[in-house]
């Protein structure tokens, strides 16, 4: 994955979801997204709410106006990692690693294949502390936006308190990002000065 400075990066502050870009990377315009997975990166919660935030984040995308394909997620060499056999903290934080930092040629591969303009992944992190009458919930999604390029165009966070077991919740967090992308494709890049 490249390597973001923050010196030239626009950072946005919005209700509930915050993003950085690079002011030279312009998304404007771009309507077709790939969609690919996301992930967890605690292994105590269940891994549906990924893929649960994943069809929410498709459905607010389409509400908005684009054009989405889901891609289909090739398994690992060697199997990958079984959803009915929970892996070890490591390997599972490793194999997510992995499947995060993605290079710009495989990028460029998946928008061509699925004939997309940007490419979005992420990840989400749900802890729980506290006892069962004191509970208290931490919840954070991240969401990469690429371009076809393979550049990352957008980095895209949303931090709460409440759990992604919510399905209100869930459909919620799903529709501010795509709501909030569609306001940074809509904008039309600044006016290079001479």
């Amino acid at each position: 994955m490249a390597t973001l400075s923050c010196r030239f990066m626009e950072r946005k502050l919005y209700p509930g979801v915050d993003f950085i870009k690079p002011p030279s990377l312009s998304i404007w315009n771009h309507k077709k997204i790939a969609l690919g997975k996301f992930y967890l990166k605690n292994i105590a919660v269940s891994g549906m709410n990924a893929s649960v935030f994943r069809d929410n984040l498709r459905f607010g995308l389409l509400d908005s106006g684009f054009v989405v394909s889901k891609v289909k997620e090739k398994e690992p060499a060697g199997g990958g990692v079984r959803s009915d056999d929970p892996p070890k903290k490591k390997e599972a934080e490793k194999d997510i690693k992995d499947r995060l930092e993605i290079n710009p040629l495989s990028i460029a591969a998946i928008c061509g294949e699925y004939g997309s303009d940007l490419y979005i992944n992420g990840y989400i992190v749900e802890t729980k502390t506290g006892d069962l009458l004191d509970e208290k919930v931490s919840v954070m999604v991240n969401l990469f936006v690429y371009r076809s390029d393979g550049k990352l165009a957008v980095y895209m966070r949303y931090i709460g308190s409440e759990s992604m077991d919510s399905n209100e919740m869930n459909a919620e967090i799903g529709l501010r990002f795509a709501q909030r992308l569609r306001t940074l494709v809509g904008q039309k890049p600044a006016a290079k000065k001479r």
